[in-house]
């Protein structure tokens, strides 16, 4: 192994993968701080903690699995262009970048989200998908639908209840003829079983159609009933993994901003800032930061700014 980006102490045939190595911050003799710290010295740590991690949820794998799972989750990252990989190597770089999200996709807790139409002006045949992370294939997928009546704050409570419409498929299509909820329960080969949000399909009204930005999705409930004082509910579920709610009341129309901040107080996300009418309203996180990025797991804040009040609440983000 060594630094990706300098190959000065190992290249050739013997090298297997490559870490970030280069201007790494670390301690050093006589109470001093070196910032210049790399090459192979910097990056094997990086690749003994992967090894470690996987031990950790699975104890009985051998060095050469684990060799194997380090080598074939890698990033083919590349220097130059073209750069080819022969038999999966090269001696730039080895077996790629190692990728310890990827290495322990298999060990991680299956999650799944849906997509789809959340607004349709008549009664049609609409198509949902089940977006798989994590776990390991292949999975299986069982659907429900109900129908919905009007509610108050939060999800609208069931008319019915639920009813397996689809199986062993990622993908629904079902004929929506009035307002639906609809759920997957995945299972994966271990039989780590993960059931999605509630997906909600509103039929000629608006009041139930959502709003899509990079990292929420914002949905209006029932704006003809009208909280008394402003209200922020615990986000839920919690802990969450990836997608968690936050709802929140408005007595009068009042501008908001709905901002997520890390455990240090850094803004990690802005989910609404704007004016927004008085009812009842919904908001989710799919736990990426304003770049897009994944946030990392931990504890974080949600502040809620509305008109001249303002609400915190804590949640937390578990991979």
């Amino acid at each position: 192994m060594h630094s990706e980006d300098s190959y000065g102490s190992r290249y050739g045939p013997e090298l297997d993968v490559v870490a970030p190595g280069v201007n790494i911050p670390t301690t050093a003799v006589n109470n001093s701080y070196n910032t210049t710290f790399g090459n192979t010295s910097a990056a094997a740590p990086q690749v003994s903690a992967l090894a470690a991690l996987l031990l950790s949820v699975n104890s009985n794998l051998s060095w050469h699995e684990l060799r194997d799972i380090i080598r074939n989750t890698a990033d083919k990252v590349h220097k130059n262009d073209p750069y080819i990989y022969t038999d999966g190597r090269n001696d730039e770089v080895g077996y790629g970048r190692i990728n310890a999200k990827r290495a322990l996709a298999p060990y991680s807790h299956v999650s799944v989200t849906i997509t789809g139409l959340s607004f349709i002006s008549t009664p049609q045949t609409i198509t949902l998908t089940a977006n798989v992370s994590n776990g390991t294939p292949p999975y299986s997928y069982q659907w429900y639908q109900e129908w919905t009546c009007g509610g108050g704050f939060g999800p609208l409570r069931p008319c019915n209840s639920w009813t397996p419409v689809g199986t062993n498929n990622s993908v629904l299509n079902f004929y929506v003829s009035a307002n639906s909820a609809f759920k997957v329960h995945v299972t994966d080969a271990r039989g780590d079983t993960i059931t999605s949000p509630l997906d909600y399909v509103s039929v000629g009204s608006s009041s139930l159609a959502a709003a899509h930005d990079s990292n929420s999705i914002e949905q209006q409930k029932n704006n003809s009933i009208i909280p008394s004082h402003f209200v922020l509910q615990p986000n839920y579920p919690n802990p969450f993994n990836p997608t968690t709610t936050i709802r929140f009341g408005l007595p009068e129309r009042s501008p908001v901003k709905l901002v997520i901040y890390n455990i240090a107080g850094q803004r990690v996300a802005t989910l609404v800032d704007r004016a927004m009418s008085a009812g009842y309203h919904q908001v989710q996180w799919n736990g990426k930061n304003r770049n897009g990025q994944q946030a990392a797991s931990g504890v974080y804040i949600y502040r809620l700014t509305a008109g001249k009040q303002q609400f915190v609440k804590k949640m937390l983000l578990v991979w």
